[in-house]
């Protein structure tokens, strides 16, 4: 428990840190004397705006054993100006009991979510957890991101594939876009249990593999919801944009339903090609034969 308990406090330390020394004084009010060492606020300011002591703040950001409650943290929030996820991230780090989840070790997926992912015929959708992990994908999905049956289960995970592997970055034309809020998603996730051994892992590897990872990562941006387009030029269908849909199952509080909608006509016809139905004139269409879709991994 000891251990799980520091690398909670160390992510608080280090996000209270990143976000002291994003703003300036100019932001709160304050002068700005030219005997100023270093860009940001300083601690004390920072207690002053949150009229807690100079001391009690210091402790909160060293990462001491210390508990606020939820009206302290909430003016620390504001001196800090957080915004609504990251004054989600703040309290989950800070207030453990508000609403953390315990550690998932299941890779299993019920068959009934298997088989209402497999019902959709040309809507890519897959199941992951907390870390990313590829649980279950169907046909669909396979057909327009690649085969994950394929990849080693140690590196099938969708944070990972997104920062490695060539071929998804060069299909995505929106890449930064997505990468860079995916990485905001993650740091979410995280925050919902911070002592996820195998997601510090994973974020470590990143580290020091993806230059891109790295430099984005140390911004410290949350999102609670994932709110971009997915932009695709696939190699056989053409561009298609497509828009998530993310459910979540009542078995298992870690695990995610992403099911990928076309946002228009053009990609949902190209959708349904790839997939293996053909579109005639009278708007209906005709299935081409095909291989069975893929199940959990």
């Amino acid at each position: 428990m000891e251990r799980n308990n520091i690398e909670r406090r160390i992510q608080l330390a280090e996000f209270l840190k990143i976000k002291r020394a994003q703003l300036t004084p100019s932001d709160v009010g304050f002068t700005s004397g030219s005997r100023r060492r270093t860009p940001g606020l300083r601690r004390e300011e920072v207690a002053e705006l949150a009229g807690v002591g100079h001391v009690w703040y210091t402790w909160l950001e060293q990462g001491r054993t210390i508990t606020p409650s939820a009206e302290v943290l909430g003016r620390v929030a504001g001196a800090l100006r957080l915004n609504c996820d990251e004054r989600i991230y703040l309290f989950r780090l800070a207030r453990p009991q508000a609403g953390s989840i315990a550690s998932d070790s299941s890779v299993s997926v019920p068959e009934r979510i298997v088989e209402m992912i497999r019902s959709f015929e040309h809507k890519p959708a897959y199941v992951r957890n907390l870390r990313w992990d590829m649980l279950a994908w169907n046909e669909a999905h396979t057909k327009v991101f690649g085969d994950y049956s394929s990849v080693p289960i140690e590196r099938r995970n969708m944070l990972w594939l997104l920062f490695t592997e060539p071929k998804i970055r060069a299909m995505l034309i929106n890449w930064e876009i997505v990468a860079q809020q995916v990485i905001a998603r993650f740091r979410a996730d995280l925050s919902k249990n911070p002592e996820d051994n195998r997601a510090n892992e994973l974020k470590n590897r990143l580290l020091k593999t993806s230059p891109d990872f790295t430099r984005w990562w140390r911004q410290y941006r949350t999102t609670e919801i994932l709110t971009h387009l997915i932009e695709l030029v696939h190699p056989d269908a053409g561009r298609i944009t497509l828009e998530r849909v993310t459910l979540r199952t009542e078995s298992e509080p870690t695990h995610n339903v992403i099911i990928y909608m076309p946002i228009d006509k053009r990609s949902m016809i190209r959708l349904k090609t790839l997939c293996g139905h053909t579109p005639n004139i009278g708007g209906r269409s005709r299935r081409r034969a095909s291989g069975v879709p893929q199940g959990a991994a």
